[in-house]
């Protein structure tokens, strides 16, 4: 395993459920590659304060698909469970504690698989690059011997933000804001912050300095201006079960689909719910953003909540719906569509929205669409925007967020070996591409590569949304189902 976040973590934990429940005559060894700090929480969800939450509700947070549950009733055990009558229902809990979660989970996955006689290594040297050799693949890391092994599976998360405007080393530059709550010592009081984006990374840095003693006044500054939608109430059950029925009867009618197609089965689903696709998506189109748009959802939600139902109901069918697009239309989903997803798909707790709008009426924070560049100056950074408006700022703090654009991987990293020696090739749609069922990279060819897994973010080429738990958990599961499924079995053992 390379990486030690959160996709490995599942991965770990679907490797010791697979193994306790086969008959193998001999258990897997495990090398986990993670040269920065603890296994589990990974960068994600390291520790940090308690304001930053986390924008998916708590049974959508587990490592194991199957047991949506599981991180929901580790909460309780803890006694963290907040009151069901408070703010939010108490569906919405600090990054931290699921960073805690994923440790001791971590830890739960190494210890089982210790008891079912498999050895884990943890190793901290950062891998440099991984080489396939007929059946086995080396990996390197430069600081010692290549190891041997039999699988590799790449747990690596997203690449690194951008320095979009080459900032990087500008005194006042924060490129990582990640943990948030290091920022209060980082920025002077009443000092001029300008924060890069405007999506859930932003909010979290927008909402820890609102706490600091003598608050910055903060801009959240970003092309479009579009926010993260605020969370609605979905209640229980499905979600939309006549909406989920088309898709299965689509995509076993037809091979390939378009933006059209995708819209007349949204279409069908709202105009069941009383509404219509245009009318869900009027406040996004709009690109009001700001206060405005806060004020608006969390006032009435309207639509917008019957296109957030739709959106979650079909979480399993993103990769299949993905795939059934050319290349063309994904190009084009993504560019005429695809923050109205991501804002739709990764909502803000109702709560953020409140505070982020009384910080907004008090002066305390602004928003700003259309920005076109920062330079470094003196002391101070100039920023200009689309309008001819031009504003100096203290600090800027990077918040665009990981991507999946593998060619801005950092010279010298693994992902940027893979791509090099052609092992791996982009997916035009970003990511590595891989095998959509075995998860498996392609070379530069097209081949796969067998034994050299992807899982999470970087194949989301491929499989669209990836960056959410339930799919990092889906693909973990059927990664661990094929690597066990080559482990040696016992004879004669009925189960």
């Amino acid at each position: 395993m390379v990486g030690g976040g959160a996709s490995a973590t599942a991965f770990l934990c679907a490797l010791a459920k697979q193994v306790s429940a086969e008959p193998v005559a001999e258990t897997p060894d495990v090398l986990v590659f993670e040269p920065a700090g603890p296994c589990g929480p990974g960068v994600a969800y390291r520790e940090d304060t308690e304001l930053a939450l986390l924008n998916r509700p708590v049974p959508a947070m587990s490592v194991d698909y199957a047991d949506r549950g599981h991180f929901r009733r580790w909460v309780g055990q803890k006694g963290l469970m907040p009151a069901r009558g408070g703010q939010d229902g108490g569906q919405f809990v600090p990054r931290a504690w699921f960073g805690r979660y994923l440790a001791e989970m971590f830890d739960g996955a190494v210890s089982d698989l210790r008891h079912l006689g498999s050895s884990v290594e943890i190793v901290h040297e950062r891998v440099s690059d991984v080489r396939p050799a007929g059946e086995r693949v080396a990996v390197l890391t430069g600081h010692s011997a290549p190891r041997w092994v039999d699988d590799v599976v790449l747990c690596l998360g997203a690449v690194p933000p951008r320095d979009v405007y080459g900032l990087f080393g500008s005194p006042g530059y924060i490129h990582q804001p990640y943990p948030v709550r290091r920022l209060a010592d980082d920025i002077g009081d009443g000092a001029e912050v300008l924060v890069l984006g405007s999506g859930l990374t932003a909010i979290d840095v927008a909402l820890e300095l609102s706490h600091k003693a003598g608050p910055p006044r903060v801009t959240l500054a970003s092309r479009s201006g579009t926010l993260p939608d605020v969370r609605c109430d979905l209640g229980a059950g499905d979600c939309a079960p006549g909406l989920v029925d088309d898709v299965r009867e689509e995509l076993a009618r037809r091979s390939s689909l378009g933006i059209a197609d995708l819209a007349r089965l949204l279409d069908g689903e709202l105009s069941r719910r009383g509404t219509t696709l245009r009318d869900a998506l009027r406040p996004f189109l709009a690109r009001t953003g700001g206060a405005e748009q806060l004020r608006a959802r969390l006032g009435e939600p309207g639509p917008a909540a019957a296109v957030q139902r739709c959106v979650v109901a079909l979480t399993p069918w993103y990769s299949r719906l993905w795939r059934a697009m050319d290349p063309l239309s994904g190009r084009e989903f993504t560019r005429r569509y695809g923050r109205i997803f991501t804002s739709l798909r990764s909502p803000m707790p109702p709560a953020n929205a409140r505070r982020l709008l009384e910080l907004s009426e008090s002066g305390a924070l602004a928003f700003r669409a259309g920005i076109a560049g920062v330079t470094a100056e003196a002391a101070r950074f100039r920023a200009s925007f689309g309008d001819g408006d031009v504003r100096r700022f203290d600090v800027v703090v990077n918040a665009t967020g990981r991507g999946i654009d593998i060619t801005a991987a950092r010279p010298g990293s693994l992902v940027d070996a893979l791509g090099s020696s052609g092992v791996a090739r982009p997916h035009p749609l970003g990511g590595l591409d891989v095998d959509p069922e075995s998860n498996e990279v392609l070379d530069a060819s097209g081949a796969r590569i067998p034994r050299l897994h992807v899982v999470g973010d970087l194949s989301s080429g491929v499989h669209f949304h990836t960056s959410s738990m339930e799919y990092a958990a889906t693909q973990a599961q059927r990664v661990a189902e094929q690597v066990a499924a080559r482990l040696h079995m016992r004879d004669g053992v009925l189960l």
